[in-house]
């Protein structure tokens, strides 16, 4: 469900798949959305970074918001 979601950069999709599988035993989970902006910011930056950065282990994430 996150590929998909990624992919087809639907935002709405990749809040129900966050919320459906962190936090299955909220009814509504708004910050869902706080994680998937985290989520989809973290896939577009690592698919720019070179696969022997990532190999290497020296990944570079960025550091998340406080909410």
């Amino acid at each position: 469900a996150y590929d998909d979601a990624l992919e087809r950069n639907d935002h709405d999709a990749l809040v129900a798949a966050l919320a459906r599988n962190v936090r299955p035993d909220a009814g509504t989970w708004p910050q869902a959305t706080h994680l998937a902006g985290y989520v989809a910011d973290v896939s577009r930056r690592l698919a720019e970074q070179p696969t022997e950065s990532i190999v290497s282990g020296t990944v570079a994430f960025p550091v998340a918001k406080p909410i």
